[in-house]
Order: structure tokens, then sequence, then C-alpha cells
């Protein structure tokens, strides 16, 4: 049997309002070769039952149902993978959906050009009046109009000008990965529960470069149960963030890891200090595993040691 040139990996976690549409949203797509990995993380809702209906399709290669939630969608994402065969690999979360023309539009890129880790592309934004592509917001965040145009870079280049500097990719899903590049860098990391993409996408450019179509081809929801705004809340996210930033400090000089470090230093003092959240919750969730093996956050945590325990100075 021939190696598929795609393998979808759709996770669910109770999203059953939204799942349908993903799902057709995968299996009508334009380009067809591909295999499909259908994972649920023990929904309480009618996911997995939603996604037996779908099973039969001769696509899908693997379908399965925990029987205990996981605790991460990162813990699905390193499952899914381990599992996929296609070249290419499309990690489709089950509250987002894409135009049926998304693989069609992508896989060319990555063919086109062996020194691509992964592409990616616009994303429509719905449910969130502020925001309707995050290309807008791109350009605004950057003063430019480079978001509204295809364009490609190096990975390096890209993280000390752009991605170092904010997240650019809102989504996981308007992304298409090289599937051995995300084996071979162990390029996903289970510990994280909020921004295990970051920390992907920072682990991959590092290496690789990459390529953006300004096409508008994969749709987020913004809806009450994501998760970005629970891990900011309780503070965890701003954590993992400043730890995602790990594999990218050898793409600095010393000069500009240390102004990096301080500025994320500034950057968790300010979040901490909205968020109100106390010393105990800042350091409980400082000596988690993620944090004690990760070099980048001891140094922004030691930096804020005299700020969270004596207060500050001003």
């Amino acid at each position: 049997m021939s190696r598929p040139k795609v393998s979808a990996v759709v996770p669910s976690y109770n999203h059953e309002e939204f799942l349908r549409r993903r799902l057709d949203s995968v299996f009508n797509q334009t380009f067809t070769d591909m295999e499909i990995i259908l994972l649920d993380d023990a929904s309480d809702d009618n996911c997995a039952e939603i996604m037996a209906e779908y099973a039969d399709d001769p696509r899908v290669t693997h379908f399965s149902v925990n029987k205990k939630n996981s605790g991460s969608p990162f813990i699905q994402w390193k499952k899914g993978t381990d599992i996929a065969t296609g070249e290419y690999l499309w990690i489709a979360e089950s509250d987002d959906w894409a135009e049926l023309t998304l693989l069609e539009e992508l896989v060319p890129m990555l063919d086109a050009d062996p020194s691509l880790g992964y592409v990616y592309c616009d994303t429509q934004v719905h449910g969130y009046p502020e925001c309707k592509l995050t290309s807008e917001f791109n350009n605004r965040r950057f003063d430019t109009d480079r978001w509204s145009h295809d364009h490609r870079n190096n990975g390096v280049d890209e993280i000390r000008n752009y991605m170092g500097k904010g997240n650019t990719i809102l989504s996981g899903s308007g992304v298409l990965y090289r599937t051995d590049v995300v084996k071979r860098m162990n390029a996903i990391d289970t510990r994280f529960r909020y921004v295990g993409d970051m920390y992907t996408f920072f682990k991959i450019m590092n290496e690789t470069d990459l390529a953006y179509l300004a096409k508008p081809l994969n749709c987020y929801q913004h809806h009450g149960r994501n998760l970005t705004p629970e891990g900011f809340a309780n503070g965890r996210s701003g954590l993992e963030m400043i730890a995602a930033y790990g594999p990218i400090l050898p793409s600095y000089t010393p000069e500009q890891q240390e102004e990096l470090i301080d500025s994320l230093a500034i950057g968790f003092r300010k979040a901490s200090h909205n968020l109100n959240l106390t010393t105990p919750a800042v350091w409980s969730l400082a000596l988690s595993e993620l944090i004690s093996s990760s070099p980048i956050l001891r140094k922004v945590l030691w930096r804020n040691f005299k700020y969270f325990f004596s207060g500050p100075k001003d």
C-alpha cells in the first residue's frame, strides 16, 4: 500500500456542536490522497458517537476513544503524529473547520520546496467581533501589509523579526507540516496544555523555512470553552508561553538572549499583576514538571523573584 500524501488527525474533546462541521470539512476536501485519524479524548458529550458515524470511510485508518481524558490536547497531537504515515501532517482541531480547498492549496507549496518545515494560511475568526482575519491582526500589530500577501521566509529570520515577538499563527488547524520533520525533531511536547502549538512552531522554525498563503482557508471558532482564556486566567498559559521560547534561544546572540529574557520577565510580571495572581499560585505553577525542565523559564522567574516575594520597590 502506497504512502498517503497527507495524514489528517482530528482530535476531539467535548465539541459535539462543532464536530460534524469539522469532519465534513475534512472528509470533503477536494484533495483526497489522505488517511484520516480520529481521536476522542474521553468526551462527556456525543463526540465519540459522531466520530463513529464517519469511521467506516476507507480513508479512516485509526479511530480510538480514550477511557480517561489525557489532560492535554497535545498528548492527542503526539498520539496522532506517532500513528501518521502520510508525507504531510494536518492536525485539524475539532472546534475549527476548513474551506474545502485547504489541502489542495497547501500541499503543492510543500511539494515545491523541500526546505519548508511547514506552510500555513490565513484564518477566518468567527465569534470574535474585534478580529475577522488573523492577517488583519498581524498587519496591525507589526504595522505592515505583510500578511496580505503570500510569502516565505527563513525560520530563524521569522523568529527574530516576527514570531519571537508574539505568536502570529492563531490556529494550528491552518498549518500543514512535513511529517518526518515533526517526528525527527520531536516537535510536540505533551507537558504543555495551552500553548504547545507555539512550541511546535518554534521547534520547527529553528531548523527549517516556512511559507504563508494569504487565503483565509482555515476557520477558527471562538467560543466560551476555548482553552486560551482558561490558561490566561489561571496563569499557566503565561508560564507555558515563556517555556515555549526555549527551542529558539540558539537563534539569538547572547545579547539578544538577555534582551528576550528581560522582555519576557517584564511581560510576565505585568500579566501576573493584571490577573491578580497570588504568590503561591505563581510559584506552585513554576514547580511543575514543565517549568522545572525549562532553563529559560527558570531565568525569567528568577528575575522576578524579588518582585513576587518583596513587591515592587517603586
